[in-house]
């Protein structure tokens, strides 16, 4: 029990690199369209970034599990062709071979999202049969932009994807599936354990800079880092710096630091 606790808490943190490096991955997205991907969502409902992050980590961890169990299908077209373990395989052996393309390439995203339609949608195609699942957490209506659309846009129409790199893809599921140098097993995992997934990732917020930014680690153990726009810590008069630090950051800077 306590080495499973600790698998858990490791895990857990684990998961909220995936999710930072997904965001990397959406802003990288972003600059390449020329701030038009996510120009309505920000204008509109900037944390709806952060939502829709958060269901793609937990499709991952759902469809992970599942393969695991072999709620889906089993068969060689399936499992090479539109698995997240079959994704991974291959993203690693391009990350071995190529390790200086990996943000150049753009492939794994829209598999991915091939995949999440195919468990909401189904699909039939000979030995594949994968029936519509249909639900909440699969609709690709609920965050369009994952897709490069918008809700005025019809499901079917033609997309171009958002341009997130494959390096990106491949830290975020290294980070859901090796831990410690080991492959985890989603079959042994227990639903408080899955659960801490989820704890981990909640209740953070989407900010947009103004300006060039550090982040400063946090004061508590898990917390997440505070993010610090130095043009506007500059526009402080330098008497009063120190205490803008310490609200923005609940930490104290002295001596040199300061």
């Amino acid at each position: 029990r306590k080495y499973q606790n600790t698998v858990s808490e490791k895990l857990a943190q684990q998961v909220l690199h995936a999710l930072y490096e997904l965001v990397r991955g959406l802003h990288t997205a972003n600059v390449q369209s020329g701030n038009e991907l996510l120009k309505d969502v920000l204008a509109k409902n900037p944390d709806a970034i952060y939502q829709g992050l958060v269901t793609v980590i937990l499709r991952m961890v759902f469809v992970l599990y599942a393969e695991e169990r072999n709620l889906l299908p089993t068969d060689e077209a399936f499992v090479n062709h539109y698995s997240i373990g079959g994704l991974y395989d291959r993203l690693r052996e391009d990350a071995a071979q190529y390790p200086d393309t990996m943000d150049h390439r753009y492939g794994a995203w829209p598999q991915l999202l091939v995949l999440f339609r195919m468990i909401h949608d189904g699909a039939q195609c000979q030995s594949l049969d994968l029936p519509a699942r249909q639900g909440h957490l699969f609709d690709p209506d609920r965050y369009p932009f994952l897709e490069g659309r918008t809700k005025d846009r019809i499901a079917d129409e033609r997309l171009t994807f958002p341009l997130i790199p494959d390096g990106h893809l491949h830290r975020a599921l290294e980070k859901l599936l090796i831990l410690e140098g080991e492959r985890i097993s989603y079959r042994a995992l227990d639903v408080e354990q899955i659960g801490s997934v989820y704890e981990a990732i909640m209740g953070f917020e989407v900010e947009v800079s103004t300006g060039r930014s550090i982040a400063i680690k946090p004061v508590k153990k898990h917390g997440a880092p505070a993010t610090i726009n130095l043009e506007e810590l500059l526009e402080q008069k330098a008497t009063d710096r120190a205490k803008w630090l310490k609200e923005r950051t609940d930490q104290d800077f002295t001596g040199r630091a300061l």
